[in-house]
């Protein structure tokens, strides 16, 4: 995630509410070459702040100057830090009320501050009165620090599987990584430095890569516990009738005494899910003792619908799976069914 910073050093400036929305943006020309990101400017005075508001009318500026004069008035006789005169801690208290930092979205090279807002920059001390924002303390300018941060994904390592036909799905637990292949004969083990520590044969088949009308398209994976047993699950899409198996793999995986367990959805997953148009699973997780299954819309069925069940929903009984499906398609909801 790489970060950008820059000093603004900005002119003296008499008491009041003043843009500065150009001064940032020249001292960054980075933001420029940004879609996505987020800019903090951090303004380094104690006597003055720095906030975000309208820049269309000067009034409303002239009126916060205003509001915040009557809210702390200056000489008051109960101020006892009053080295630089009467308004000297009435300054600080107005710099901690408006603050001295703000954090902006950046869009498309440049901060989404909204229409008709920009960077408001606030001298409120005595000296700014007299022409400047020095103070005993400090220099005769006010400094802003300005910080680009963009989001980014940077690659650390790649690891070839050329023997592995594809990779559908991943769970993790125990220090294991299990790789799942929608057209794979087997589930591949990876340890933490991702190298191969093992394979359990899930189908026989003459080719490492099952064609597509045989293969049981196992397109999600889950760690989850049942009757005290530790299992990986794998679904199938459930897209064809070939496809609906859940393959239940004993965690840790010992040949000797640990068979893979082939099972399907149970019979009332179909009655309950009756109201999705068309099933593919492609995605699952463990939520809340709950297990979430994600149907994949498509350009005939254009609603993604996430289906909540019973973490056994893979029970051959078929009659302890409660289900109920949501969609996620924001343009019209779909009833809950159980």
């Amino acid at each position: 995630m790489p970060f950008y910073q820059e000093i603004i050093r900005l002119p003296g400036k008499r008491r009041g509410f003043h843009l500065i929305t150009e001064e940032v943006l020249r001292a960054i020309p980075a933001i420029r070459q940004l879609r996505v990101g987020m800019l903090q400017v951090f303004i380094q005075h104690t006597s003055a702040s720095l906030t975000v508001n309208e820049n269309a009318d000067p009034t409303v500026r002239r009126d916060f100057e205003m509001y915040f004069n009557k809210a702390v008035p200056e000489n008051d006789p109960d101020y006892e830090h009053d080295y630089e005169g009467s308004d000297d801690m009435p300054a600080h208290l107005k710099s901690s009320l408006l603050g001295c930092s703000v954090l902006i979205p950046v869009r498309n090279g440049a901060p989404a501050l909204g229409t008709g807002r920009a960077f408001i920059s606030v001298s409120i001390g005595t000296m700014a009165v007299r022409g400047n924002w020095s103070s005993p303390f400090g220099a005769n300018n006010v400094y802003l620090k300005a910080m680009l941060i963009q989001p980014a994904i940077t690659l650390l390592r790649h690891q070839l599987l050329p023997d592995f036909p594809s990779g559908s799905a991943l769970a993790f637990t125990d220090g294991k990584l299990y790789l799942v292949g929608d057209d794979a004969r087997e589930l591949r083990i990876l340890d933490t430095q991702y190298r191969t520590a093992g394979s359990v044969t899930l189908f026989t088949h003459p080719q490492y890569r099952i064609p597509k009308p045989e293969k049981a398209d196992l397109e999600s994976a889950v760690v989850l516990k049942h009757k005290q047993a530790t299992y990986l699950a794998a679904f199938g899409s459930a897209s064809l009738d070939t496809r609906r198996q859940i393959l239940l793999v004993p965690l840790p995986f010992r040949t000797s005494d640990h068979p893979v367990i082939y099972s399907h959805y149970a019979d009332d997953f179909w009655s309950c899910s009756g109201a999705i148009a068309e099933i593919n699973i492609e995605g699952a997780a463990i939520a809340a003792n709950q297990l979430v299954l994600a149907n994949r819309g498509h350009e005939s069925n254009p609603h993604n619908t996430l289906v909540i069940a019973r973490p056994d929903c893979w029970n051959p009984f078929g009659k302890t799976a409660r289900i109920s499906s949501r969609s996620n398609c924001p343009i019209r909801a779909r009833a809950s069914v159980a």
